[in-house]
Order: structure tokens, then C-alpha cells, then sequence
């Protein structure tokens, strides 16, 4: 729901990034440290430093992805999930009420995804939307 209009943001799923080839090239490709998950995101994070360019959504382009259906998928979450936080903690803003709120909704509650992450000072939530009246 947060993809009808064109915006910067921190990053986007490797299901629906496009990036030149000598972009992608000159930063290795996706860091083999993460193991099915957070690489596509930490990629776009490692671009942005640098090479100064931006994340953008494209709301024309559509992509359909069947999430998950990879074999293992999950199975490394916690260690893909605290490696990126370790190595981004400074530099991820949490922006998410602000652009969930630029589409017309308001994030009722953030709901923590773990308990282990909070005991390495690490908030991990997912929110639950409701839209705006």
C-alpha cells in the first residue's frame, strides 16, 4: 500500500531492485555474510554510501513475487536480521509512520518481532496498519 507514488526511500527487496551492472559490480554484489535475507536491503544501503545515489520507488513498474519460497527461507532471520543492524545501526532511520502516513495510513501499534533482539539493544517490530479516516 505504500508504493502509489514515486519517493525516495532506504531501500527496497531484491524481488524488485533494478541497479546497473557496474553498480552492482563495483560493490561485489550482494554480501555473501547474509544468507538468504537482509542482503538486498544491506546492497542498497552499501550503494547509497558509496556511490551517493538514491533509492527510488518506481509506482508504475509492477512485480510479483512469491515471497518465501525459496528453500531454507527464514531459517537465517536472526542472524541476517542482527548482522545488518550491527553494521547499519547509525545510519537506519525509522521512517515508517512518516511514509505509511504520506498514503493514507496510520500505524496503530509496532509490535516487537523478538525478545533476543532487545537483549542486544536491537528493536526489531512490525507494524499493524490502519487506514486513515
Amino acid at each position: 500500500a505504500h508504493v502509489t507514488r514515486r519517493r525516495r526511500v532506504q531501500a527496497v527487496h531484491g524481488a524488485c531492485l533494478v541497479v546497473s551492472a557496474a553498480d552492482f559490480a563495483a560493490l561485489d554484489g550482494f554480501d555473501p555474510h547474509f544468507v538468504n535475507g537482509q542482503e538486498d536491503i544491506d546492497f542498497c544501503f552499501r550503494l547509497r554510501t558509496a556511490t551517493g545515489k538514491h533509492v527510488v520507488v518506481a509506482p508504475d513498474s509492477t512485480v510479483i513475487h512469491l515471497e518465501g519460497q525459496t528453500r531454507g527461507y527464514n531459517r537465517h532471520n536472526r542472524q541476517n536480521r542482527l548482522l545488518f543492524v550491527e553494521r547499519w545501526k547509525d545510519q537506519i532511520v525509522a521512517d515508517a509512520r512518516s511514509v505509511y502516513a504520506e498514503d493514507g495510513f496510520d500505524v496503530a501499534a509496532f509490535t516487537p518481532d523478538s525478545d533476543e533482539y532487545a537483549k542486544r539493544g536491537i528493536a526489531v517490530h512490525t507494524p499493524t496498519l490502519r487506514r486513515n479516516s
